[in-house]
């Protein structure tokens, strides 16, 4: 089984695609940072469990997400409501949950997206993070602005597929404040 933790605050622009893109997971978990706009009605109105929790960094968010969350699945895979899973990514995360041989973590590529456009020469492109993970094998530590997995390198597979990061789904405007 595999689920996925995403993470939320005010993202109802972003969370309907972010959502269609996990329909083949087993189970969703949202975990959200007390949205202000319609981010906990979008995931009530599609049927996936939420959580709320104040955010203070990624990495305790995420291991809060798979200590509290009451997965079941045996693998987690973690994105924000600005990425989007790939059918080809979705595949080989499907066929590594099948494998009992599996390492216990995996490092997944994100390619940045402007504008419907993979900003390939953008300088980020592949930057590797932990994203799916066996429940309970697989804990972040805060590093910088993200986070960074608990375990040894040794540990950790590599993905050849990548996340889709529309990062500025919200406009630049917004992009620009954050930042």
């Amino acid at each position: 089984m595999i689920a996925a933790l995403i993470l939320t605050l005010n993202e109802e622009l972003n969370l309907p695609a972010c959502l269609d893109s996990l329909a083949w997971c087993d189970e969703v978990l949202v975990l959200d940072s007390f949205s202000t706009d319609a981010t906990a009605a979008i995931a009530r109105e599609r049927g996936v469990r939420m959580l709320e929790r104040r955010f203070d960094n990624f990495a305790a968010q995420r291991n809060f997400g798979l200590e509290q969350g009451g997965l079941c699945a045996d693998w987690v895979l973690h994105v924000d409501a600005d990425e989007r899973v790939p059918a080809a990514l979705r595949d080989e995360i499907v066929g590594i949950a099948g494998k009992p041989y599996a390492q216990p973590a995996y490092r997944v590529a994100s390619k940045l997206m402007f504008r419907g456009r993979w900003l390939r020469h953008a300088g980020m492109y592949p930057a590797y993070q932990v994203r799916l993970g066996r429940r309970d094998a697989l804990r972040f530590v805060q590093a910088g602005h993200g986070q960074r997995e608990a375990l040894p390198p040794e540990q950790i597979g590599t993905l050849r597929g990548a996340l889709v990061h529309e990062a500025f789904a919200k406009g630049l405007d917004e992009w620009r404040a954050r930042h």
